[in-house]
């Protein structure tokens, strides 16, 4: 009995009704009311539908469902996983070269304000030196990191080959 109560009440609520919107203007804005204004420009009819629910069985294409081996779905893992890593790489390379960005940036700044002399040059030369040797450090990660991903695309090819 109670699901027979639980289901008129559900479809009567499915059922389709109008309801009126009404438009007025107020300090020259149109606003949009469920009631009546005092000055009513125009009523507007809305009619809510409710849209019916159908099921359809959708059958499995066999054909494109091919089952995989534990090992086919291994190397989908490890596939992805290598992808993943190849997109952190880049982005870690990415990184270092925004580091050697401003530290170059930073040391330029400093030879900027070298004095004109002897201790000026000196001082000018061991910046270089500086601005060389940090060049060197980040071109060394970067090559690291390149090497990495090298490896990565070499197991992928191995993987897709498979």
């Amino acid at each position: 009995m109670n699901k027979i109560i639980i289901l008129v009440c559900f479809t009567l609520s499915l059922v389709s009704h109008a309801q009126s919107i009404y438009t007025c203007t107020v300090d020259d804005v149109t606003v949009f009311s469920q009631s009546p204004c005092g000055n009513v420009d125009k009523e507007i009819d809305v009619n809510v539908v409710t849209p019916s629910i159908t099921y359809k069985k959708i059958k499995p294409d066999t054909k494109k469902v091919a089952s995989k081996t534990p090992q086919q779905y291994f190397d989908d893992i490890n596939l992805a996983q290598s992808k993943r890593k190849i997109r952190n790489i880049e982005s870690k390379i990415k990184s270092h070269q925004r580091e050697l960005d401003i530290e170059l940036e930073t040391l330029k700044s400093k030879k900027r304000n070298a004095m004109n002399n002897t201790a000026g040059a000196i001082y000018e030369d061991s910046i270089s030196n500086e601005m060389i040797a940090v060049t060197n450090k980040y071109n060394i990660k970067i090559n690291q990191e390149r090497e990495r991903i090298a490896n990565l695309k070499q197991k992928i090819s191995k993987l897709s080959t498979k």
